[in-house]
């Protein structure tokens, strides 16, 4: 059975899969949600971890400053600071994430995110096109780094394939499970490589949550419909020497119901992932411990059960088998796998982290591994996953 894709079905359609909660069969699936396709087709300065928050806090701190500096982020700002200073506000009047108009003329050395078709950083995901898959966490994404040097796209440049580049900030084994299962049967990728996220994350869909917000912002829009209706009943019992005035604001309203209503015009939005629900310990105390404060301190706990290292593990373990095996269904040519917390990997051998990086002596930080929020593999370790991922495929 294909996963319905949650943003491309009428949402009802969730709801009746949900409610075929005693009904199993092994070839059943389930929806696919993206925390991050709202994004698609668009194009961000800052985005995620490397937000212009981050920067500027860096470049109030004298050794943070330093650091940029010798790791050449400064000089490469000045490929986008024209157009920094022209965006003052992300959406919302954020000064984190900005987001930028796509015709904007920027090189290719300096860092931006553009968002594909289906709300990843990579090229579009059509399924007539050959590509490499990529899986993997905010690395893999390649969160603080020029996009023509994260490694998915030097794979599959060398390669000479398309860049299907899955990777998002957050993301877990659960997580790149739930991608592969979706696309690897569209795509039909001649190879699949996977840079696992750290083990102890969980990716949790709360599907129960997302249904309620649907039907609490259905019920909101049928009001608001019925009061427009009430607005243009009231102006069809004017006097008739009034009626031809109001014409056009029948029209008018008359398009807006037909809006709301037909299209699903909803602020809804069933792609908000919720993966790590939060619980508001002040709402939950205030309910009196009812039903719902007491499911929502139950998931909270939860998340620590499953993290210890044996339940960490096997989940890990489970996610990757489940993996391959799409592969093998769908004659993936190879899967490649590495840990993303690898010490073989140059960036974990040496910076290793944003505190470690903080803590360090100037002498002992790789300034060309680092990304430019400081957080996360520079140019450096990039290429050596590029590398090790082209030399387990052409075994």
């Amino acid at each position: 059975m294909k996963p319905l894709h949650a943003l491309k079905v009428n949402f009802e359609e969730i709801i009746k899969w949900a409610k075929r909660d005693f009904v199993f069969e092994i070839t059943d699936s389930v929806p696919y949600f993206h925390a991050y396709y709202w994004k698609r087709n668009t194009t961000w300065l800052w985005d995620q971890g490397d937000n212009r928050s981050t920067w500027k806090n860096h470049l109030k701190n004298k050794k943070m400053k330093e650091i940029l500096e010798r790791s050449g982020w400064l000089s490469n700002y000045k490929l986008i600071e024209e157009i920094d200073n022209r965006y003052l506000a992300g959406p919302y009047g954020s000064d984190s994430e900005i987001q930028i108009e796509q015709s904007e003329n920027i090189s290719d050395d300096a860092i931006t995110y553009k968002w594909n078709n289906e709300g990843f950083r990579g090229d579009d995901l059509i399924e007539t096109d050959e590509g490499v898959l990529s899986l993997g966490c905010s690395i893999t994404n390649g969160q603080g780094v020029p996009y023509k040097k994260i490694w998915p796209t030097l794979v599959s440049k060398e390669l000479g394939l398309k860049n299907w580049n899955l990777g998002i900030p957050g993301a877990s084994n659960d997580a790149c499970y739930a991608f592969a299962s979706y696309w690897i049967p569209i795509l039909k990728p001649k190879y699949v490589c996977m840079l696992g996220p750290n083990i102890h994350r969980r990716y949790f869909v709360d599907i129960d949550y997302k249904i309620e917000q649907y039907l609490k912002e259905e019920e909101t829009v049928e009001k608001r419909a019925d009061a427009l209706w009430d607005l243009v009943n009231g102006i069809c019992k004017k006097p008739d020497s009034d009626k031809q005035r109001w014409q056009g604001e029948i029209k008018r309203l008359e398009s807006e119901i037909k809006s709301i209503t037909d299209s699903k015009n909803y602020d809804f939005d069933p792609n908000c992932t919720r993966t790590w629900p939060h619980v508001n310990w002040g709402s939950i105390a205030e309910s009196g411990w009812d039903d719902a404060g007491l499911h929502g301190y139950l998931k909270y706990t939860l998340l620590f059960d499953l993290d210890n290292v044996y339940q960490s593990k096997s989940n890990a373990l489970k996610n990757i088998d489940a993996i391959k095996y799409l592969c093998i269904k769908h004659n993936v040519e190879k899967f490649v796998y590495i840990y993303s917390d690898d010490i073989k990997i140059p960036y974990i051998k040496t910076n290793h982290s944003y505190e470690d990086v903080k803590e360090k002596e100037f002498n002992e930080i790789d300034y060309d591994d680092l990304g430019r929020e400081l957080g996360h593999p520079g140019i450096k370790s990039h290429k050596w996953m590029a590398d090790y991922f082209l030399e387990k495929i052409n075994e």
